[in-house]
């Protein structure tokens, strides 16, 4: 095949062209830091990309579900404590009142008001909230409050529905505590009774509500120490979602992150090459013009 002077020049210009196109990639990773863009950059790093990161973004929804299940959870817990102290509160003042002697009867009036106060305190507790949320009304979150008080009788007015919160795969977790659980473990009633006996100077039934309330405090610690557990599994699925993430992260950049050293190294030996070939082109070309003017 005859080589003429138009095919080598032809051949010249498209291998600079080249040169310009790889300069200008190397140029867009590293601008970019990042060594693939689209599909057609790397198809097997992109598609392990997408995979990292619809891993990552799935994480990060079960990681805010954690964080709102953790702040639920504590307010939980912290609202438990205090109706615990105040149901100790009202086992102190039965204890006094049964050594009082049994015509002693306007003491025991005056506790029979302060065990009131006591129901009241652990009512306005049973309404606590988190983020304008009933914590003890099952799923009846909003509107009316989920525990009123007459003075004579506690109304739960929530259901014994559960709130859950997908925190992981194939993990879905109840954070709070129904409030009907409060009702079904006597914990008012033993306070109400107390109440009576105080007023009624019921030496007997003083007596015996003492172990009706320890065993309502008893209760109140066992369900705060549940939610100590769930809380304690809580932090640690959250721990290791933050560490797979972190992970993946890191795997995430190994795909597609330029190696910024090797990168500029990469450019320089192209540009190099690129004013190489401009050189030789240049060259060439004047050979060719000379050799058709003589």
């Amino acid at each position: 095949m005859r080589i003429t002077d138009s095919m080598i020049a032809r051949n010249l210009l498209e291998n600079i062209q080249k040169n310009q196109e790889g300069m200008y990639e190397t140029q867009e990773t590293v601008s970019t830091g990042k060594k693939i863009r689209e599909p057609s950059d790397n198809p097997v790093g992109f598609s392990k990309s997408s995979r990292f990161r619809k891993t990552i973004s799935q994480n990060k929804q079960y990681l805010n579900a954690l964080k709102y299940s953790e702040g639920w959870i504590q307010s939980t817990s912290g609202t438990l404590d205090q109706m615990h102290n105040r149901i100790l509160d009202a086992k102190d003042i039965a204890l006094k009142a049964s050594d009082l002697s049994a015509d002693d009867d306007n003491s025991r009036s005056t506790m029979a008001d302060q065990i009131d106060d006591v129901v009241q305190e652990l009512v306005s507790l049973g309404n606590s909230t988190h983020l304008d949320k009933y914590l003890f009304a099952g799923t009846k979150t909003k509107g009316s409050k989920p525990f009123s008080y007459d003075g004579e009788e506690v109304q739960y007015n929530g259901n014994s529905e559960g709130i859950y919160r997908r925190v992981a795969d194939n993990f879905n977790v109840a954070i709070n505590i129904e409030g009907s659980e409060f009702k079904n473990q006597e914990i008012f009633n033993s306070l109400i009774d107390l109440k009576e006996a105080l007023e009624n100077n019921d030496s007997e039934a003083i007596n015996n509500s003492i172990d009706t309330i320890q065993n309502a405090a008893d209760q109140i610690l066992s369900m705060n120490t549940a939610v100590g557990s769930l809380n304690n599994q809580l932090e640690t699925t959250k721990q290791r979602l933050e560490t797979t993430n972190l992970n993946l992260q890191s795997y995430l950049s190994d795909t597609e992150d330029t190696d910024m050293a090797e990168a500029i190294s990469q450019y320089n030996n192209q540009e190099m090459a690129y004013k190489a070939a401009l050189q030789t082109t240049s060259d060439a070309l004047n050979l060719n013009i000379l050799n058709f003017i003589r």
